[in-house]
């Protein structure tokens, strides 16, 4: 969340990593875990209950449930962008806030929107080093060498979303 508020608000360089001490640490853990599981249900939640809604009804129709779940992924970037740039968190119910800014600049949203799912499906198809136990060096360093291309391609993704505020906040409606 840092790397987006210090992209967002004119910090060229990487904000220091400031861990804090004791329950410091423990609260700013806390913190993040618990605003991105935040921004992954408000982002998913609308289009899994639009699928919810229409499968309870019988109505089928192939690839929908996938569809929508691209679209809450589309808002993803947005959502953690309001929750780390915004001090009112209720701003991320608004779909209008949400979504004006998407449409207005949706070539340059798409890039950040990319990066980050490229981040996110390089560190889902790594596997942990318990699974390469026993398994050759080689692999094993190359499954190392993606984990922490995951990691850089996530921080220049966060990065990418704060950049975005920064040069479309025109389009913002707060």
């Amino acid at each position: 969340m840092e790397i987006i508020q210090g992209a967002a608000f004119e910090m060229d360089e990487l904000p220091e990593v400031d861990i804090g001490a004791g329950f410091e640490f423990l609260w700013n853990i806390f913190k993040s875990i618990y605003l991105f599981a935040v921004a992954v249900i408000v982002a998913e939640l609308p289009f899994i209950i639009i699928v919810t809604l229409l499968g309870k009804m019988g109505i089928e129709l192939p690839g929908l449930f996938g569809a929508l779940m691209l679209a809450g992924l589309l808002s993803f970037p947005m959502v953690i962008l309001t929750l780390s740039t915004e001090s009112r968190l209720w701003m991320v119910f608004r779909v209008d806030y949400l979504w004006v800014p998407i449409l207005k600049a949706f070539r340059p949203y798409a890039v950040t929107a990319g990066l980050v799912v490229l981040g996110g499906l390089l560190q889902w198809f790594t596997v942990d080093y318990n699974q390469l136990s026993g398994q050759n060096k080689t692999i094993v360093g190359l499954h190392l060498a993606a984990h922490i291309g995951a990691q850089i391609i996530i921080i220049i993704a966060m990065r990418t979303i704060g950049l975005f505020y920064r040069h479309y906040s025109c389009y913002f409606p707060y």
